[in-house]
């Protein structure tokens, strides 16, 4: 969950990158890939994924309350961004800030969602660091292999390749109002929100995928992202239910709102938007299909710039940038930002 502070993310990474010394051996640019990777000393085929996330901003405003979930969410997380680069996990490292005031029972249940995680994907904790702080925090690095064949990043898509989600999304959004709008309080349960890492498909992805990205932050966010990147557009003209998760259609329903903005919110979850060049459909269906997985189509690339929607009659155009401005400056008022996000839309 990435929102915006008075200097932005992408304004720090670009002021950094400037000043930090930069790998001979690495591979991706900035913002190219959800991890970053390096050749293996010694090898011609073998690559290193690297990545890191923290969970802390998700505490203190109290979307995550329960510390099974943010022992839980702080490895998918970060082993999210090693399946968008179709990066076997080696293993991750933990770093946990303790505030004053836990207690021993909640370090065991963050400890207890840290390793059922890990247990849930067969990956390994390799040690970590301790340390007080004034507020809780959490950062797992997860390490990684990609072996011989293409790299997977968020470039490379082309026009008329097809779009995919590989599962439903919108839990994350479901989380978010159900903890923030007292009208929906547990109505969608936090104890619900177990979203997994896609590493079991990304190495079989990587070998069809022209592009990927994970969903961490929200749906729209991440295809405006693949939209800049590319610089291209993107057409959603597949019918939202079939991709947007039981619980948030149910919360979308309570609340009397179209279905897209179950997918506008900051939060996600871990699934993985990725292109495939339409010669390369079937066969993937039909070997994705032999491994019991059936990601869901839910648009494809085109020319131009941005996220539209364009089905049943209906056509919309996203403006991810202000619904990105919309949701950082949130007051703690759903019904306020859900009315600030539907002047981020307009008809074409």
């Amino acid at each position: 969950m990435n929102r915006n502070t008075r200097f932005n993310e992408r304004e720090i990474i670009d002021l950094w990158t400037r000043i930090l010394p930069r790998s001979p051996i690495q591979i991706n640019e900035p913002f190219e890939a959800d991890a970053e990777i390096v050749k293996a000393p010694g090898s011609e085929v073998t690559r290193v994924a690297v990545t890191i996330d923290t969970i802390s901003e998700e505490i203190s405003l109290g979307l995550y309350r329960h510390p099974f979930t943010i022992g839980w969410v702080a490895v998918m997380a970060s082993l999210s961004d090693l399946a968008a680069v179709g990066a076997q996990p080696l293993g991750i490292v933990v770093s946990v800030s303790v505030d004053a005031g836990r207690d021993s029972l909640f370090c065991k249940e963050m400890a207890r969602g840290i390793a059922a995680a890990c247990n849930t994907l067969g990956v390994y904790v390799l040690g970590g660091d301790t340390n007080s702080a004034e507020r809780l925090s959490i950062s797992i690095c997860s390490v990684g292999l990609c072996q011989s064949g293409k790299l997977m990043t968020r470039k490379n898509c082309a026009i008329d390749d097809i779009l995919y989600v590989s599962g439903r999304v919108g839990q994350g959004s479901a989380l978010a109002i159900s903890q923030f709008d007292h009208r929906l309080h547990r109505t969608y349960d936090e104890v619900f929100y177990r979203p997994v890492a896609r590493t079991r498909e990304s190495d079989f992805l990587r070998e069809h995928a022209s592009c990927c990205m994970d969903t961490s932050d929200g749906l729209l966010h991440t295809l405006n992202e693949i939209s800049t990147i590319n610089d291209v557009g993107i057409i959603l003209d597949e019918s939202l239910e079939t991709c947007v998760d039981a619980e948030a259609l149910t919360m979308a329903k309570l609340l009397k709102i179209p279905v897209w903005m179950m997918m506008a919110g900051p939060h996600g979850e871990f699934e993985l938007v990725f292109t495939i060049p339409p010669e390369r459909e079937n066969q993937f269906n039909t070997e994705s299909g032999k491994i019991g997985w059936y990601p869901i189509r839910i648009g494809r690339i085109t020319d131009g710039q941005g996220v539209c929607l364009r089905n049943r009659g209906c056509c919309l155009r996203f403006d991810v940038a202000a619904m990105v401005d919309t949701t950082s400056s949130f007051d703690g008022s759903i019904p306020r930002m859900l009315e600030s996000l539907r002047r981020c839309v307009c008809k074409y």
